[in-house]
């Protein structure tokens, strides 16, 4: 655009000249025949000076006119062009502003979703901490009128009867995972409020996960619980789950099956046990 600018304001330049040149042209013959009539004192004939004028001045007259009409197009063009580029820069500097907007907007969603996870966080740390309160009060030596660890031990010997029992191979998966609440129930009895205590503030961390799916790694805060966990709290959690005193709406048993799914089958008593998970219903 500007080197067309530049070629059209050369050749207004060049018509320019010519056209005052023939400008000039114009006014020879004018001042030729003046000349003779006013210094001379010859006498006007029309037929001759007139003709003379208007013959060769109305000539350059002419070219200069149209010179002068072609220089004003020239100028015209220019004008175009450069409202061309003023369009042109008005749209580029409305790109970079959308461009800023958006980098602007987009800073404010990272800067809100990082908000977001602040918050979540402190939350998140908050309900451990409280986990790791009710945990220790209830595995107090003190809680209670037997120790929670020792009726932990008790619960791991009933299931090792209930594995070698001769029944169990005939069991089906729903029979066998009622048999596990049996145990539980069994070994448990006379604590289990310990044992739903810490089931309720689990659900309370596994709730507040899945509130803030969208905006976190669920994984990863899920076997951050997971890890903070110690061997006794696995095998409480895991089969105070198939316990009949422990009731769970549709969102809850879904989350706290999805919680089991992680456990280390090393931690509790059988890894077979983990195949029972998903055959506990909402009751």
């Amino acid at each position: 655009m500007e080197a067309k600018i530049s070629s059209l304001e050369t050749q207004i330049m060049i018509y320019s000249y010519l056209g005052w040149f023939f400008v000039i042209l114009t006014l020879i013959p004018v001042g030729d025949v003046a000349y003779d009539v006013l210094i001379k004192n010859e006498s006007w004939l029309e037929t001759d000076h007139g003709s003379f004028i208007g013959g060769v001045s109305g000539t350059f007259a002419a070219l200069a006119g149209v010179l002068f009409v072609f220089v004003a197009f020239l100028g015209q063009r220019i004008s175009i062009i450069q409202q061309q580029i003023e369009i042109q820069n008005n749209i580029k500097e409305l790109k970079d502003t959308r461009q800023e907007i958006k980098g602007q907007k987009e800073q404010l969603e990272l800067q809100n979703i990082q908000f977001q996870i602040q918050s979540f966080e402190n939350v998140f740390f908050k309900l451990l901490k409280q986990f790791r309160i009710q945990s220790k009060l209830s595995f107090s030596e003190n809680y209670g009128d037997e120790n929670l660890i020792e009726k932990i031990k008790k619960l791991y010997q009933v299931l090792k009867t209930a594995y070698s029992s001769d029944d169990w191979d005939s069991l089906n998966s729903s029979e066998r995972g009622n048999k596990l609440g049996d145990c539980s129930d069994f070994a448990l009895s006379q604590g289990f409020a310990r044992v739903r205590a810490l089931i309720q503030s689990s659900l309370s961390i596994l709730i507040h996960l899945d509130n803030n799916r969208k905006i976190i790694d669920h994984e990863f805060y899920l076997s951050m619980f997971y890890i903070s966990l110690n061997v006794h709290e696995n095998r409480l959690l895991f089969y105070g789950y198939f316990s009949d005193r422990v009731k769970f709406d549709q969102l809850q048993l879904r989350l706290y099956q999805e919680f089991l799914d992680i456990f280390n089958s090393e931690n509790i008593c059988s890894s077979d046990d983990k195949k029972l998970i998903k055959h506990k219903t909402v009751g």
